[in-house]
Formats: C-alpha cells, structure tokens, sequence
C-alpha cells in the first residue's frame, strides 16, 4: 500500500486557500499513484479554529469546502480533518473521500481540555469506533490526534492504523510521539500512520515530523520538521520487508530554534505584516531576537532600532553597529538625550 502524508501548513480561518493546498495535494499523490492521502486534524479550517467555530456562516463554508474537495478525489482515498454539523451538535471530525464520494465520517471520540486545548466548549465527543475502509485490497482504520492517546482499544482485522493530529510543539514532545505511536503499533500489530500539522497559529507551533511506524515499533519513514512535507511511504506487507531506518534526532537547541523562527514568520505572514522593527540594545537578549527575525523573515524586513543615551557604554555601540553588518539589517539610531533632559527637568 502506498500512502501519502500530507504535512501542510493551514491558516485557521482561511478556507479557501486550505482547500486549495488540499487540492494540489491531493491531485500530487494521485500523479504518484498513492492509494491514500491523509490530511491534519481540522485540515480545512486550521488548527484550533476556536470561537470561529460559533459563527454558523464559517461552520457553512467548511462544510462547502468539504464538498468541493469530494470533486477533486478520483481514484485515491483522502482524509480530510473537517468540522462536522449533525443535528446541533458541532464533531472534531475526519471525511474519507474516493471516487468523489463521501464513503465514511469519524468524529473524534476524546477531545481535549487541559493546556492550551479546550475541545470541550466547542465539539461533542463521537461515540462510535472507526470502522474498516477499503482502499483497493488494502484495508484501514482511523482516529484523530488525542484518540491514540488515551485510545487502548484493539485494532483488529486491519493493517494499518492512521492518526490525522494537530499536536502542538514543546521541547521533548517529538521523543514523547515515537514511544508512544511505537506502543501502539506493536501492542496491535499493526502499522501506524501519523500525519501532523506544521506551523505557527498565534501562540502554538506545531512541528510536523509525521511518520510510518512498523508492527515492530520501529520509524521507517519520517517527514521534515517545521516544513511543509508529502511524505508518500510504500508500506510493506510483513515489516521484515522494509527495515527501519534509524533517525537522528535534533538536538534540544537545534528543535527549540526552528519553533522560534516557525513560529515568527508564520505570525508575521499570516497578520499580514511584511517588515518588523526590533530594539537593539548591544546584548545577546535584542541580539538573539535580530537572529531568529532575519533568518525568519529575510534581512530586508527586519529594521533595528538603537536609541542611546548618555549612558550607553561605547561598547554597546559597537555591538549593534557589528550586528547589524553581520545580518545585513538596516539599523536606525536615535539618540534618547534629549528626551532624557526634558524628563530630568520636568520631575526636579
């Protein structure tokens, strides 16, 4: 079976350009012969679309989306994260799309509602076990993101396992996702598919690095991270045939660095804001900072501002004349005597 694992960056919010990036996948995968694509949690409003979520004109457009998606889905088999709308109640959900139909719905069984999640105000929790899907001879099952977490139930009668997530970045999770989706995988004997989110919304990075996770425990395929990625594996039929492939892990500065500079041009570019202006103060806290802002968003947006005054060491100066060559930022200077002056003369 070859499956497609479509590690996209989506803008809560953005509907329309959400449904296109799914489309272009999804049409990718299909010139690559992919029997499946699988897609993030909430791939079509983004992740965590929130009080959006009680605007029914956006609950609307989701669901429209969804169908013009179904258009697009020829012989492959999609999973796509939407939000689903039976009756009154608002799902987590998951459509399974081929041939241009709709041949199934999930709705995400255990929501969330501690840290930065709060499911709970927004989603009703489903009820049901995902059945098996078809996809050709190969047979599936799926849940989403929290699912696998606290999910113990047998997956039986089935190879492979897909987990479409939106799972927030912290230093260390990465370790945390192996062990676990390693876990499952040989509790059930089964492959495991995990498909992750990546991007920065707001205050969340979410990292990427999906993966295919072999009966034995063992990685053998895994996505970039903090980059877009279709990882498209060819999924073996005894995990003897394919051996896994041992992944260096990033170090803790290296992982922690590329959330920092995801997470700014990501806030940046989706607020609309093409340049920023940062304070330079000659030490390593507004030296840092200047680092991750040109190397996020390109030396030509990034401006440093330097405001001295009689009590700034010359060494200061210096600093942030050298940083501002060596990132190739412009820098203003303005000198705060004056203000300085006004101030001491008007509280004496």
């Amino acid at each position: 079976m070859k499956i497609a694992l479509a590690q996209i960056n989506q803008t809560v919010g953005d509907i329309k350009g959400n449904t296109a990036r799914i489309i272009r996948c999804i049409r990718q995968a299909q010139r690559k012969n992919a029997a499946i694509i699988a897609f993030p949690e909430l791939a079509i409003t983004g992740y965590p679309p929130e009080d959006l979520l009680f605007k029914p004109e956006f609950i609307s457009a989701n669901l429209e989306a969804l169908d013009q998606i179904r258009q697009s889905v020829g012989r492959i088999t999609a999973i796509v994260g939407f939000v689903d709308k039976v009756d009154d109640a608002l799902y987590n959900a998951a459509a399974v799309i081929n041939n241009h139909r709709i041949i199934g719905v999930y709705h995400k069984a255990h929501l969330p509602n501690y840290g930065v999640f709060d499911e709970k105000r927004y989603f009703r929790a489903g009820n049901k076990p995902a059945p098996v899907w078809r996809a050709g001879r190969n047979s599936f099952r799926l849940n989403i993101c929290e699912d696998i977490w606290g999910e113990h139930t047998r997956y039986k009668n089935t190879k492979l396992l897909v987990n479409i997530s939106a799972s927030p970045f912290h230093a260390g999770k990465h370790q945390e996702r192996c062990q676990l989706l390693g876990r499952r995988a040989t509790d059930n004997n089964i492959f495991v598919a995990y498909v992750n989110l990546i991007g920065g919304q707001d205050e969340l990075v979410f990292d990427g690095r999906s993966m295919v996770v072999a009966p034995d425990g063992s990685i053998i395929a895994q996505a970039k991270a903090f980059a877009e990625d279709l990882l498209i594996v060819d999924i073996p039929s005894t995990a003897e045939t394919q051996r896994a492939q041992r992944w260096d892990e990033d170090n803790r500065l290296s992982e922690i660095y590329g959330a920092l500079k995801l997470g700014l041009k990501d806030y940046v570019r989706k607020n609309g804001f093409r340049k920023v202006v940062l304070g330079l103060s000659g030490g390593i806290d507004s030296a840092l900072t200047a680092v991750i802002a040109a190397d996020a968003l390109g030396k030509d947006n990034v401006v440093g501002v330097f405001m001295p005054s009689r009590y700034t060491s010359s060494l200061s100066s210096q600093c942030v004349r050298q940083l501002a060559k060596n990132l190739g930022i412009k820098c203003l200077n303005f000198t705060i005597q004056n203000l300085y002056k006004l101030a001491v003369i008007r509280y004496r």
